[in-house]
């Protein structure tokens, strides 16, 4: 038996481990495994993606994908698969898109625990035409003798503007375009890579190693002088990824001597581990913050540790208070979570439920931060309606259409989580809550049932806009995939996206083949409410005029009646709102209500051309300076509110110039505006709470 072949059967054992230490598959980013492999390819199949790639793969990950697996259970989101592609034709595993990766409970009440390819395809979707620089990308010579970052605009453009993984293949993705790539040529070949796409820097694995420790501040010295082969690199993760999941979810597993054994640890003074410690006044204390009665309840009667066992929603994963207490364990997301906020729940993929608080310390409610994207959105006033309204998003998901009133609650049959929602909520309910308990029943009675209660007003208006604008083509496509829809009739899938967001857009000559491949009358497929959607826009407009997303509703409303002084005024009315609260519109580079302005240019007066927004935000050929221009008017504005002595008005200037268009370069700076004004407006929740952002950053 040669080394290689031992330190497979090893492997092998410890992913034994992993999977026995988390039988319910909880832990972060399993959701496109499920602790799997995809079979192995076999070595002809090697030998053939090799020639057609024009590459020589290091003998320890041949030997991994022909042995183990091609791809499934490791690092991140999971390991990549090996293959070949010149086109998005050339992947035949390709699948529909699935849940999200946080409704795990969801997918495996629905699905059996076996990989799913899409999640697992992106190396290959690399190497295409479409979405990378084709395959002889990676027989390119690797561009980097040592560590980069981009520091300056020259940097920038050469960055933005040549591919990052020549000479490179895609292992893994951490999330947040954060991947592991294996180096196949040049001095550095053999050896593990980690890029950065939002920061923009690509070094050895070693010097980024804390992305395989529970905490940042865990990782060994010994790693940055390190050279990590696939192997190393994947059993780096493999023996910490056990010790966090027996860790964090108390599950043990046979002792085997092949993992080292846990250091010692000991009890966090931050706020006491008794079961009569008072966590709220350990917070409000840290934070000058004033709780509401349910999260002073989830917290000192210590709810957060009850059993998730039958919750219905996706954010399961309970985060301690004393992380929040302590910015080397904090959960926070410096410089990317919105600096008014702490976290409470999430989902164990990135995406977290956070409490909000006001400039006075009140909490203002619980908004929804998704880690991909940076997108926030309301989800109630209370915590317990914020779990509520996770269930209802998950059933809603289901496409069902919100008609049918819920049945009378029995809140013995609702697991510990969802039960004490249903209490809390009832509590602050205009209507007695009906809260629906069977798993048969109409998917969006969650939703009627907030309704009629009274609860999380916006949320329930932003679940009825989406419904209203979701037409049976988008539904077609949710079901059977964008990019095939786009093949079958020949355009590109660019304009099918545009049909989406309003199926007016879709030309009369595609009706007959639209009909034909759905199966559906034309007026059924394309049929929309925009009417309905700018009413639920204008009324949640009007609870809280932050949020970016009505304002665009409205406008393109008025717009596609022909009422452009009315869109108009929607779309300037919505400058001030952060384009970080964009939620369900289109991405289009700018923020959606610049964008549209920007199309009407020509047609608008001189005095909109010539807003100081529009003027200080030119459209630019790099995304990069267009956002620098966002930023740097709000940093403008901020700074002269500053010399006014106006700090109330520089805290909001100084948000924006971070959340309105938001990218991850000088947040460092943001922050430190956002703590000074908070301090010099007073406001003492907000500074000590943007103050562990920053140390978190």
């Amino acid at each position: 038996m040669t080394n290689l072949d031992e330190d497979l059967e090893r492997i092998a054992r410890k992913l034994a481990q992993l999977r026995a230490a988390d039988p319910e598959l909880r832990a972060f980013g399993i959701g496109d495994h499920n602790y799997q492999f995809v079979p192995p390819l076999s070595e002809p199949e090697v030998d053939d993606i090799c020639r057609r790639l024009g590459i020589v793969l290091p003998e320890d990950y041949r030997r991994f994908i022909t042995k183990l697996g091609n791809g499934g259970v490791g690092p991140g989101y999971g390991l990549q698969r090996f293959g070949y592609a010149a086109t998005m034709d050339d992947l035949p595993h390709l699948k529909p898109p699935d849940p999200p990766r946080g409704i795990r409970r969801w997918f495996r009440r629905h699905q059996p625990p076996c990989p799913r390819d899409p999640g697992l395809e992106q190396s290959i979707m690399w190497q295409t035409v479409e979405r990378g620089e084709g395959p002889a990308a990676l027989s390119r010579p690797f561009p980097y003798d040592e560590p980069f970052c981009v520091k300056t605009d020259e940097e920038q453009f050469l960055w933005e503007t040549t591919w990052f993984a020549e000479g490179a293949y895609l292992l893994a993705h951490y999330g947040c375009a954060i991947y592991a790539l294996l180096v196949l040529n040049g001095p550095h070949a053999d050896t593990v890579w980690l890029a950065d796409c939002n920061l923009k820097w690509i070094t050895p694995f070693g010097m980024q190693s804390r992305w395989h420790y529970a905490a940042r501040d865990d990782a060994e010295p010994n790693d940055r002088d390190r050279t990590f082969s696939f192997l190393d690199w994947y059993e780096h993760w493999l023996d910490r990824a056990i010790l966090r999941v027996r860790q964090k979810y108390g599950m043990d597993f046979a002792k085997s001597g092949d993992v080292p054994a846990p250091a010692p640890t000991t009890p966090s003074t931050a706020g006491g581990t008794s079961a009569g410690a008072r966590w709220s006044d350990k917070l409000r204390e840290r934070f000058c913050i004033d709780l509401p009665a349910d999260v002073v309840d989830w917290f000192d009667r210590h709810v957060f540790e009850s059993s998730i066992e039958d919750y219905r929603g996706q954010f399961s994963e309970r985060i301690e208070p004393e992380r929040l207490l302590d910015e080397q364990t904090s959960p926070i997301w410096g410089g990317q979570m919105l600096p008014d906020t702490l976290p409470i729940v999430d989902n164990g993929c990135g995406d977290v439920l956070c409490m909000r608080f006001a400039p006075d310390g009140t909490m203002r409610g619980i908004i929804r931060w998704d880690h991909e994207s940076g997108l926030w959105r309301p989800y109630g006033r209370s915590h317990a309606e914020a779990l509520l309204c996770d269930v209802a998003s998950c059933s809603c998901d289901a496409r069902g259409t919100p008609t049918m009133e819920a049945d009378s609650t029995d809140v013995a049959s609702l697991g510990p989580w969802e039960a004490w929602a249903v209490q809390w909520a009832s509590q602050s309910a205009t209507r007695e809550l009906t809260w629906p308990t069977g798993r048969d029943g109409d998917p969006a009675s969650f939703l009627c049932a907030l309704e009629q209660g009274g609860l999380a007003e916006v949320f329930c208006l932003r679940e009825r806009c989406r419904m209203s604008l979701e037409s049976g083509l988008d539904q077609w496509c949710m079901a059977h995939g964008g990019g095939n829809l786009a093949r079958d009739l020949g355009v590109g899938w660019p304009e099918v996206s545009g049909w989406l967001f309003d199926t007016a857009r879709a030309p009369q000559r595609h009706y007959d083949r639209l009909s034909r491949i759905i199966g559906r009358p034309i007026e059924n497929i394309l049929r929309q409410d925009w009417d309905g959607a700018a009413d639920c826009a204008a009324r949640a407009m009007a609870l809280d005029p932050e949020l970016s997303w009505t304002h665009g509703v409205v406008g393109y409303t008025a717009e596609r009646k022909g009422d452009i002084p009315r869109a108009v005024a929607a779309y300037l009315a919505g400058l001030d709102a952060p384009g970080s609260s964009d939620d369900f519109l289109p991405p289009l580079g700018d923020k959606f209500v610049v964008h549209r302005l920007r199309l009407r240019e020509e047609q608008l007066p001189d005095e909109v051309c010539m807003h100081p927004y529009l003027r200080a935000t030119p459209t630019a050929t790099l995304p990069l300076y267009r956002i620098k221009g966002v930023r740097q008017y709000w940093r403008d504005q901020a700074a002269a509110a500053e010399s006014r002595g106006e700090f109330a008005a520089a805290y909001r200037c100084y948000f924006n110039a971070g959340w309105d268009e938001f990218f991850t370069n000088d947040m460092h700076e943001v922050l430190d505006d956002i703590v000074r004004a908070a301090r010099k407006a007073g406001y003492h929740a907000l500074h000590r709470i943007a103050s562990l952002h920053r140390a978190c950053l």
